[in-house]
């Protein structure tokens, strides 16, 4: 055997060995997913018997937090930190106390005999530290952890839960976003612990998971006037809308889900025998990820052949290359306007 065969033969083992790591990876980060998803409902049924539920836009809804177990914890990556304010001069002080004793018509006399008089140097309150601990987590969908939030995400949208990840103050029961500063914590960093907020809308006759017909009033109707400013529309005019220019672009069957536990899908409709799960967003900025993670969910959710995110703004190079690798399609502000000229609609703006 020459020595080339000897290198190929060491590659081909070297690759048998990284899949079977990545398969064993997949099928642990599985295992905790389908851990923590018993935990999660565990805690609401416990709420709805308890009773323990709120009214939210007209539905009954259960909400709780569920930390991960001990054994994540290792995910968390926790900094101590502290935030410095700058001291106070004292001549500044001695102003403002001048001017807080000073009636208010005085005060604009005071400011300008005393402006070109201010000292910045020397004296006052001296600088504070002030500790605070910053969190960050690597949720990238090729690390582990990553892979087992992603898995369950599908456990809960199957039973039609909402789950958003956070980190858990154990002591105080407060929730945190990751890579936020929390003032006046205390440095003890075995306090914290990844959790996800979980909330489940209540079914009963009067609140059906199925998507409802449009409803056209004057203020949507697109054959009622002859332009629309597509960048001043309330969030329901805008999916309303939406979903005409749709109807006049071919789409069939064209439903607007309700507005409440959405799943992340506002528009329902087929084409060519093709079922489309559709996100509108009407921004004054551009769009992120979180629009086309949302619409992949929501895809699964309602069984759609394909996802998309429609919006009258544009997207984010981020968005853009997880839409390449999830198949979400982007109709950015280019797409609308194109589907309101073809349909004879002006864009007032």
């Amino acid at each position: 055997m020459s020595f080339q065969d000897d290198l190929l033969r060491n590659l081909r083992t070297k690759d048998e060995a990284e899949t079977a790591k990545q398969e064993e990876m997949y099928m642990r980060a599985s295992e905790q997913a389908l851990s923590i998803y018993a935990l999660i409902k565990e805690a609401l049924l416990h709420n709805v018997n308890e009773g323990n539920f709120s009214i939210f836009d007209g539905y009954r809804t259960i909400s709780c937090v569920v930390p991960f177990p001990n054994y994540l914890h290792h995910y968390l990556k926790i900094e101590d930190k502290s935030i410095t304010i700058p001291g106070t001069p004292s001549y500044i002080e001695r102003q403002l106390q001048e001017l807080l004793q000073t009636p208010p018509k005085k005060r604009k006399a005071v400011v300008k005999k005393k402006y070109r008089g201010l000292n910045l140097d020397g004296g006052g309150t001296p600088a504070q530290f002030i500790p605070c601990v910053q969190f960050d987590i690597n949720t990238d969908p090729e690390t582990e952890l990553g892979y087992m939030i992603e898995k369950l995400q599908q456990f809960a949208a199957q039973d039609k839960i909402q789950l958003q990840l956070c980190v858990l103050d154990t002591y105080t029961n407060e929730t945190y976003q990751f890579c936020e500063d929390i003032k006046d914590a205390t440095a003890d960093r075995y306090k914290y612990s990844i959790a996800v907020v979980c909330k489940s809308v209540i079914p009963d006759t009067y609140n059906t998971d199925k998507p409802i017909n449009i409803i056209v009033d004057d203020s949507i109707n697109t054959d009622s006037k002859d332009s629309y400013n597509i960048d001043t529309m309330e969030g329901h005019q805008f999916e309303h809308f939406c979903a005409q220019l749709l109807i006049k672009n071919g789409f069939s069957n064209v439903d607007v889900t309700r507005g409440s536990g959405d799943q992340g899908i506002d528009i329902i409709a087929y084409k060519d025998g093709v079922k489309f799960g559709i996100q509108c967003k009407c921004y004054s900025t551009d769009i992120g990820n979180k629009a086309v993670q949302e619409a992949y969910a929501g895809k699964t959710y309602y069984n759609c052949h394909v996802g998309a995110v429609l919006t009258n703004r544009y997207f984010t190079h981020s968005a853009i290359d997880l839409s390449n690798s999830n198949g979400i399609l982007l109709w950015d502000r280019g797409y609308l306007i194109d589907m309101m000229n073809k349909s004879g609609i002006k864009f007032n703006g």
